[in-house]
């Protein structure tokens, strides 16, 4: 796994903003991320850590999974942060290094790291941190997507810029395997994961156009342009929409913290 020289810069003016709507959850997403995340729970969940939460787009899931819980939310980026939804009871939102966490040891149920091992330096010294701040039995619930799951992202076909830097910057799911392993995490179960990425043609073109997706942002106005001309003219065909909106993929590793 290697890191492009250029990264997105999510504390841009009106960024938070165009990632919200490009990436926000669409109802079906919800329920199934909702569900899958509460299957993978252990025991009486009353802390969640949500890690590099950015604008929260997982929230709403966590809350229908965990009703009562207490949403722990900490991302280094304060405008993605602050952009979150601002009317969902019990979240705690904590500006902070994810390398760094700032929480007591121990005392959290379960901890969600989405897409998130990839945009640092040390994954393993950000997940054995977090190893440490839950429970013995807590579970770790990571979503990461990988060298195997990079083309199911159709939009990136029309973008060659931001299809290499995902290619480049992605591990293959035997490399995040090895980082958890390494951290002392137990990984109970691995799983590969669609979900559907917008509700029609419109909407799938309208989150494109948002360019919030991180790597979009790395294009240029020309490359960009371009690229949203041949996606438009690729839904001329109706039969084009199925192939699109069957559904995106990311790699699943439930983890447990093991006895000591």
């Amino acid at each position: 796994m290697s890191k492009p020289t250029r990264g997105t810069d999510y504390k841009s003016p009106g960024y938070a903003g165009r990632f919200d709507l490009s990436r926000r959850l669409t109802p079906s997403a919800l329920t199934a991320w909702s569900e899958l995340m509460a299957s993978a729970a252990f025991g009486d969940v009353q802390t969640v850590i949500d890690l590099g939460t950015g604008t929260g787009r997982f929230w709403p899931a966590l809350r229908h999974a965990f009703p009562e819980a207490q949403i722990i939310a900490i991302d280094i980026n304060a405008p993605m942060l602050t952009h979150s939804e601002a009317n969902l009871d019990r979240v705690c939102r904590i500006v902070a290094d994810v390398s760094q966490l700032p929480l007591k040891d121990h005392g959290a149920d379960y901890a969600l790291c989405s897409m998130l091992l990839h945009h640092v330096d040390d994954p393993k010294k950000v997940l054995v941190g977090l190893r440490s701040s839950l429970r013995t039995g807590g579970r770790v619930f990571v979503r990461q997507g990988t060298q195997e799951t990079v083309d199911s992202f159709f939009f990136l076909k029309f973008f060659p810029t931001a299809l290499k830097i995902e290619q480049d910057r992605m591990p293959a799911s035997g490399e995040v395997l090895g980082m958890i392993e390494s951290s002392g995490l137990s990984v109970i179960e691995t799983r590969q994961i669609l979900t559907p990425p917008a509700t029609t043609v419109n909407d799938y073109l309208t989150r494109v156009k948002a360019r919030g997706f991180p790597s979009l942002q790395l294009v240029s106005d020309e490359e960009f342009q371009c690229g949203i001309d041949q996606l438009r003219r690729h839904f001329d065909s109706p039969s084009n929409a199925s192939e699109v909106l069957a559904g995106e993929a990311t790699a699943i590793f439930i983890c447990e913290v093991p006895n000591a």
